[in-house]
């Protein structure tokens, strides 16, 4: 993912993790660091309506039809600030992002588990309460 596509998916999930409410502080001050950047490129005539829409567009894909002829004439495709400052959010929201699974039989494994998990122990000889 380069240039448009890595600015506007950026600003995409930090504007939806910014709905949650429970936002990390660091994907805060990465999204303000993105955003920060952009609007020093973005100066001109039609900043106001181009920040405005950092603000409220959620879909990268309106985002990037919306920015896309201002992130190209500022330069900001290329700003390796920008750059960085995206790759940097889109690892953030990435890495908060959660999982709910379902788990249909527990056998005595209990906590919270960040990665795939196999148990190697025999299934118990009955339901408990069952026998």
């Amino acid at each position: 993912m380069e240039g448009i596509e890595l600015i506007t998916a950026a600003l995409a999930a930090g504007a939806a993790a910014g709905i949650t409410g429970t936002t990390s502080e660091a994907i805060r001050d990465a999204y303000g660091a993105l955003r920060g950047r952009l609007s020093a490129l973005l100066a001109g005539p039609n900043a106001g309506m181009t920040l405005k829409a950092l603000d409220t567009e959620a879909d990268p894909a309106v985002l990037a039809e919306r920015l896309s002829e201002d992130l190209l004439g500022s330069g900001a495709v290329a700003d390796e600030q920008v750059l960085d400052a995206a790759h940097r959010l889109l690892e953030l929201t990435r890495a908060g992002a959660s999982t709910t699974f379902v788990v249909g039989t527990n056998n005595g494994a209990v906590g919270e588990f960040r990665a795939p998990v196999t148990f190697h122990a025999p299934l118990p000889p009955s339901s408990p309460g069952t026998a």
